[in-house]
């Protein structure tokens, strides 16, 4: 598989508990902005940007990204 189609595949990642999280450099980096716009598109909070930001928070601390910043 590309190294491109790989990154936009693990942007999806994690889709269910228990499933495989991003692993490639480029993957995390799409996954985590992914779920931050998500965050910015929905000003008044709801159902789906709380998911979006429990997304955001596990992909966070699974990839230890958090402390890089």
């Amino acid at each position: 598989m590309s190294k491109i189609a790989e990154a936009l595949f693990e942007i999806t990642l994690p889709r269910f508990s228990g499933d495989m999280f991003p692993r490639t450099d480029a993957g995390i980096v799409l996954a985590v902005a992914d779920r931050y716009l998500c965050i910015q598109n929905y000003p008044i909070p709801d159902v789906e940007t709380i998911t979006c930001m429990l997304h955001l928070l596990i992909l966070l601390a699974h990839t230890n990204f958090a402390g890089t910043f």
